[in-house]
């Protein structure tokens, strides 16, 4: 009997042990589990959501180590007609926000796995001809402002519980002879910058203006406004980490500006233009985290460019260019979180395509590229972790 105690004793303390090192073996493989790891470390799953314009729909894209998938994980329900044109993430999570430019509202989709919701939850009442274009959140998740291209005005709208109010708070004065095309908030949420161009009153006209913002409010008219370039036809605009400078892209004169910006004041004349690309009609700019570097979505020939930043100024030509993809016609860009990818919408084949970046340099060519959509026509991107 002694024996079989000992015996007994025995099994249980090799069983426990045994208990230890699967419990800790199963600690290790949950530490690598998800979308990937470094290092032992949990990587967030990354996803890309793309506005298409052509179809009326958002596609979500899931990422791996800067690789795009091949077709969309999920796509909203389309809308025929409505020209979707910019998706927006709610800093808090949870939710995204369309423009629908034909329909003149803005709707709000929950977002599950990276994806958004096949239908919208709630939608704004519709403004006529406004075609509600960039949409800005707050970093607090609790107003969205609206840039309405055609109107030449911007609306903030309330965020409560994730929706937009039906109708906005407030709307700026309109600005006659102009449309605006991008918005942009500084990092202390105090300021929003705007780029204005002109229309048939002022072809290829354009300029920035600034506005104030009280208790998420914005003032109705700028507190200040650069001075008009003709055959600038600003569209992209982007700021710098420190909130010292703005970037904007010319489309209409194939050049990129950067202005100073002082306590929300912006300087009446750039501080700095790069050369000419003759053809390449820069239309979109992202900025990478470090400030150091400019990129840009030149829809005329096809190509991304790379530029370096010192002080606020750019350089005169870029660092790099991608090979040009005949038809392409890229319209979006952004940085992704890990700052060594980019992601490009391709308005021209309906594809979606990401490039590598190292020290600023783009790759020549992408390093993954989504499977053509006919008549998608993608528009902007946003990344969701």
């Amino acid at each position: 009997m002694k024996g079989f105690t000992f015996f007994a004793k025995k099994t249980k303390i090799i069983g426990l042990a045994m208990l230890f090192v699967f419990l800790i073996g199963t600690a290790f493989s949950l530490s690598g589990c998800g979308s990937g790891t470094t290092g032992g470390t949990f990587v967030s799953p990354e996803f890309a959501v793309v506005t298409n314009s052509g179809s009326g729909s958002v596609s979500t894209y899931s990422i791996s180590n800067g690789v795009l998938s091949s077709a969309p994980v999920a796509t909203t329900t389309a809308i025929s007609g409505s020209v979707p044109r910019w998706v927006a993430i709610n800093p808090a999570g949870g939710f995204g926000y369309v423009s629908y430019g034909k329909l003149g509202d803005v709707s709000t989709y929950s977002i599950s796995n990276g994806a958004l919701s096949s239908s919208a939850v709630s939608t704004t009442a519709a403004i006529s001809g406004s075609f509600p274009n960039k949409i800005v959140i707050n970093p607090a998740g609790t107003f969205a402002y609206v840039a309405n291209l055609s109107d030449g005005d911007i609306s903030t709208y309330s965020i409560i519980n994730g929706e937009l109010s039906s109708s906005p708070a407030s709307t700026t004065t309109q600005i006659t002879g102009y449309n605006i095309a991008g918005i942009i908030l500084d990092l202390t949420n105090n300021f929003l910058y705007a780029v204005y161009f002109g229309n048939s009153a002022n072809p290829n006209n354009g300029f920035v203006a600034s506005y104030s913002i009280s208790n998420g409010l914005l003032s109705s008219n700028p507190i200040s406004e650069t001075t008009p370039i003709p055959g600038s036809n600003p569209m992209g605009i982007s700021i710098d980490p420190s909130d010292n400078y703005i970037y904007v892209a010319n489309t209409g004169s194939g050049t990129n500006s950067s202005y100073s910006i002082t306590n929300g004041i912006i300087s009446s004349a750039p501080v700095s233009t790069t050369t000419p690309v003759s053809g390449s009609s820069p239309f979109i700019n992202a900025i990478d985290p470090s400030g150091k570097f400019l990129y840009v979505a030149n829809k005329g020939n096809g190509t991304v460019s790379s530029y370096s930043i010192t002080n606020g100024i750019i350089s005169s030509a870029p660092v790099s260019t991608t090979t040009a993809i005949s038809g392409s016609a890229p319209f979006g860009i952004t940085v992704g979180p890990s700052d060594k990818y980019v992601y490009v919408t391709n308005s021209g084949n309906g594809t979606v395509s990401s490039y590598s970046i190292t020290n600023g340099i783009i790759s020549s060519a992408p390093v993954s590229t989504t499977t053509a959509i006919s008549g998608s026509s993608p528009f902007w991107i946003a990344i969701v972790q």
